[in-house]
């Protein structure tokens, strides 16, 4: 019999580990902070690629603008 290996990404990584134990320490009242900042490890990532979108297409843009300009430039070298 051959044996079949499959590999998952299984578990609640970094943010989940975070979410779990800031809401332990809530419940044990060692610390005082709103729900919200509690869930952050939920919410925050997505957060900062909402954020990182206009900086990626901005950069896109550019880098398209620049494209045009050198074939424009090495169309008028021909």
């Amino acid at each position: 019999m051959s044996e079949k290996y499959s590999s998952s990404s299984g578990g609640i990584g970094l943010c989940g580990a975070l979410f779990v134990l800031f809401v332990a320490l809530r419940l044990t009242e060692h610390i005082d902070w709103a729900w919200y900042w509690v869930a952050a490890p939920l919410w925050m990532p997505l957060g900062i690629f909402i954020l990182c979108i206009p900086i990626i297409l901005l950069w896109m843009r550019k880098a398209e603008k620049s494209e045009r300009e050198a074939r424009a430039a090495s169309r008028m070298w021909r």
